[in-house]
C-alpha cells in the first residue's frame, strides 16, 4: 500500500474510535438538543425532534447513564439541562438529580418524529424558548454537526458527510498485509479502550443488571452444567459488559464507528484469546486494532445505522479476523473466518438497543471464537454457500446487499411494533 494510503486508514480508524458514555445513540440526540440549547437559552417552551428511523429504534429502549429512566425525550431534555456539546458522546457525564427532575417533569414539552426514509443517523432538533429557537442537526456520524441555526439564521454549517468519507474497502486488504510494519507505538490510544472495557466488565459482573446474563453463565459454570473455558468465559465478560452499558451504568467504552457495544464485541474476544494463548501485549494491540479495522470495514458496507444487528455480524467478523491474524493466519484464513460468520449470523435483526443486546453479543462473540478457530484449521465455508463470495470484498458487499436491497421494510415493521409498544409502557 502507499505510504499516503496507509495514513489515510490509520486516521480513518483513529477518527472513528472515540469514548462513549452510554448507548452513543441517545447520547448523540442529547449532544444535538446542548448543542441548540447552548445557542439560545431561557426557559423551554417546545421541543421539536426528527429522527431517522434507526436512531429512533436505538435511543427508544435503551438506558441512559445516571438516570433510572429510558425515553428519547428524557435524553434530549438531558441534553439541554446538563450537557455539554464539548463532551460529545460522553455527554451523560455531567447529569445530577436536579437535571433529571427538570428533565421528569418536562417531558410533555418535547414531539417526537421518525423520518422513515433515513435509515443512517439523522437528528434534527428545534429548540423553542422564551428567548427564541434554536435548531442543530446531526448527519450520518453521531458527532457530525451539519448544521446550527438560531432564530432560522445559519450560525454553523458543516456539509462533511460519512457517506462520502474516505473509501476504506480499496485498502483493506492492504492494510491487513502491512500492519506488522507500523510500530506498535502508533496504537497506543487503544488501550484505554482495553482498560476501560476491564472496568465495565467487573460492574457486570459485581453489580446487580437489569437481567444478569453473565453472573447466571458464571454460576453454571462453577457448577459444571458449563464447561469452564476460554469461549464461555468470554460469553461471560462479554454478556457483562454489554448489560452494564445498555442498562445506563457510568462507564465509559471505546466505541468503533459510533457504536460503543461495537467496541466491545470487537475487542473482548481477541482479549480473551491473547490471554488464552499466551500472546504478547503488543501483538495483541495490532490485533486489536485489526479487528476495529476490520469492523469499520464491515459497518462502511452496511451502514453506521442497519437493519442488521453490527454487534453480532460486523463486530463478531472483526473480532475473527483479530484473532486469527494474531495466531498468524494466512489471506486464505482471514477470507476462510469471514465467510464462516457470515455464513452463519448474517440475518440476525437489529431491534434496537437495549439490556438483551448482550444475548446477541454473547453468541457473536461465541462464533467469532468458533470461526476463527476453525479457520486456522481450514475448516470454513466456500463460494458455493449461500452469499459467500470468492473474495473477502465480495462477501461483505454481498452481505450489504441483503441488507440494504433485501430487508428494505424490515426497519418500518420493527418501528411499528415499537411503537405500539411504547404506548403503554414507555415514552416516545
Amino acid at each position: 500500500m502507499a505510504k499516503g494510503n496507509y495514513q489515510k486508514y490509520l486516521e480513518y480508524l483513529r477518527n472513528n474510535l472515540k469514548l462513549a458514555l452510554g448507548c452513543t445513540e441517545p447520547a448523540a440526540i442529547a449532544l444535538a438538543a446542548s448543542k441548540a440549547y447552548e445557542q439560545i437559552g431561557g426557559e423551554i417552551e417546545k421541543i421539536e425532534a426528527v429522527l431517522g428511523i434507526n436512531m429512533y429504534k436505538n435511543a427508544l429502549y435503551v438506558g441512559i447513564p445516571g438516570v433510572k429512566a429510558k425515553g428519547i425525550d428524557i435524553a434530549i431534555l438531558l441534553g439541554v439541562y446538563s450537557g455539554q456539546s464539548t463532551n460529545e458522546l460522553e455527554i451523560f457525564d455531567n447529569v445530577n438529580e436536579e437535571a433529571i427532575q427538570k428533565a421528569l417533569s418536562n417531558k410533555e414539552k418535547v414531539h417526537i418524529e421518525i423520518d422513515k426514509e433515513v435509515e443512517s443517523v439523522l437528528i434534527d432538533i428545534t429548540i423553542n424558548t422564551n428567548n427564541g429557537k434554536a435548531r442543530c442537526k446531526i448527519e450520518d456520524s453521531h458527532t457530525n454537526i451539519t448544521l446550527v441555526e438560531v432564530n432560522d439564521q445559519v450560525v454553523e454549517e458543516n456539509q462533511r458527510l460519512f457517506s462520502n468519507d474516505y473509501d476504506i474497502s480499496a485498502d483493506y486488504e492492504d492494510f491487513i498485509d502491512n500492519i506488522d510494519q507500523v510500530s506498535v507505538d502508533e496504537f497506543e490510544y487503544v488501550l484505554e479502550g482495553v482498560e476501560k472495557l476491564e472496568e465495565i466488565v467487573e460492574a457486570g459482573l459485581k453489580e446487580k443488571m437489569p437481567l444478569g446474563i453473565g453472573g447466571a453463565l458464571q454460576s453454571f459454570m462453577a457448577n459444571g452444567l458449563l464447561a469452564n473455558d476460554v469461549i464461555n468465559n468470554t460469553a461471560v465478560k462479554i454478556s457483562a459488559a454489554a448489560e452494564a452499558r445498555l442498562s445506563g451504568y457510568q462507564v465509559s467504552v471505546m466505541s468503533c464507528g459510533g457504536s460503543g457495544s461495537q467496541g466491545i464485541a470487537t475487542i473482548l474476544p481477541i482479549i480473551e484469546m491473547a490471554k488464552h494463548m499466551h500472546v504478547s501485549g503488543k501483538r495483541m494491540i495490532k490485533a486489536i486494532v485489526v479487528g476495529y479495522g476490520t469492523t469499520l470495514y464491515t459497518k462502511r458496507v452496511l451502514g453506521k445505522l442497519s437493519s442488521v444487528c453490527g454487534c453480532a455480524i460486523a463486530s463478531s467478523i472483526g473480532a475473527t479476523v483479530g484473532i486469527i491474524w494474531m495466531q498468524g493466519g494466512s489471506k486464505k484464513e482471514i477470507q476462510g473466518g469471514i465467510n464462516n460468520v457470515v455464513g452463519a449470523l448474517t440475518g440476525v435483526i437489529c431491534d434496537g438497543a437495549k439490556v438483551g443486546c448482550a444475548f446477541k453479543m454473547a453468541m457473536g462473540a461465541i462464533m467469532s471464537i468458533y470461526s476463527a478457530l476453525l479457520a486456522v484449521d481450514e475448516v470454513f465455508l466456500d463460494v458455493d454457500n449461500g452469499i459467500i463470495g470468492d473474495t473477502i470484498a465480495k462477501t461483505i458487499e454481498n452481505m450489504g446487499t441483503v441488507s440494504s436491497q433485501g430487508m428494505p421494510c424490515m426497519n418500518s415493521v420493527i418501528v411499528d411494533i415499537m411503537q405500539h409498544k411504547a404506548k403503554g409502557c414507555c415514552s416516545h
